[in-house]
């Protein structure tokens, strides 16, 4: 069983997320974890799965990518220039590659949300925690 963790950058109670996920998996069989690498639940998410010796797929969005992209897809912040659609395109690409998503979301977050939209999309099994 392939889960995305994931949810907002704001969320830090490892605790919630480590008795949470482990009601989760307890029915589970070859449980891996797809981590989109964000700050927050996502690598929170990834030390779990490092802590119960589960398997970690690694999807870091290629924010710096810009090169071949449209100039309207890329913007500016005081780290630099970044492809706007990195994001999106990380989400579906871990939609794409699992089999449930387990999302911890605080404030109804646009990335957050975007996954889960995309998670029904793919029809993965789907828990949103809404914080």
């Amino acid at each position: 069983m392939r889960i995305i963790v994931a949810g907002s950058r704001e969320f830090n109670d490892y605790e919630f997320l480590k008795s949470k996920l482990d009601e989760i998996v307890a029915d589970e069989n070859n449980v891996e974890i797809v981590c989109g690498m964000s700050k927050g639940a996502d690598l929170l998410g990834k030390q779990y799965g490092e802590e119960r010796n589960f398997c970690v797929h690694e999807y870091p969005a290629e924010w710096n990518n810009i090169e071949d992209k449209h100039p309207g897809e890329i913007k500016s912040n005081k780290n630099g220039r970044y492809w706007i659609r990195a994001g999106i395109v990380r989400n579906e690409t871990m939609a794409q590659n699992a089999d449930m998503l387990v999302a911890f979301r605080v404030n109804k977050s646009s990335g957050t949300s975007n996954l889960i939209e995309l998670a029904k999309k793919y029809k993965l099994k789907t828990i949103v925690i809404d914080i």
